[in-house]
């Protein structure tokens, strides 16, 4: 469903590789990703197709962490993306964005960094030599992006262009 999707799959895409993401009804104008579980220092690139008419000032991508908003930063290319955690890549010839999902805190003093998983709870379960590590809570970090399209008519989400 688009509405509530569960993605589940390999990652660390810090050189290589990437989810491509395409929902059924079009692009969502608002998405909210949170409750990320990976590997402490590692890296998710995704990528998604942008109704042709939309330009880059027509994107915002920003990190929370209970109320505090950190703004990422347009890069200028995908490498950039994959070695920073606080940037986006907009490629207007294809239309394409570009960002990555990090276990990542926003801290009092507005800046984003890797979450400290001690201080926040976030354990890792072993037993039998495998380990599952735990999810970052709802409000512990959700990263935005916001899309200044025109929406549809039905649903108020998704942009009217496809």
């Amino acid at each position: 469903r688009s509405w509530d999707a569960d993605i589940t799959g390999p990652y660390d895409h810090t050189f290589h590789g990437g989810w491509y993401l395409q929902w059924d009804a079009g692009t969502p104008a608002h998405l909210t990703i949170h409750r990320i579980q990976m590997i402490e220092g590692t890296t998710l690139i995704n990528a998604m197709s942008l109704p042709p008419s939309l330009a880059a000032a027509d994107i915002t991508v920003w990190a929370e962490s209970y109320t505090r908003r950190y703004d990422l930063m347009p890069a200028a290319s995908l490498v950039e993306v994959r070695n920073t955690i606080d940037t986006y890549y907009f490629d207007d010839t294809t239309s394409t964005l570009y960002w990555s999902i990090i276990t990542g805190y926003v801290d009092t003093d507005s800046t984003l960094s890797w979450i400290d998983r001690e201080v926040n709870g976030i354990q890792t379960f072993s037993r039998g030599g495998l380990s599952v590590v735990d999810t970052t809570g709802q409000s512990q970090y959700r990263l935005h992006i916001d899309l200044d399209c025109e929406t549809d008519a039905v649903t108020g989400a998704f942009c009217e262009e496809k």
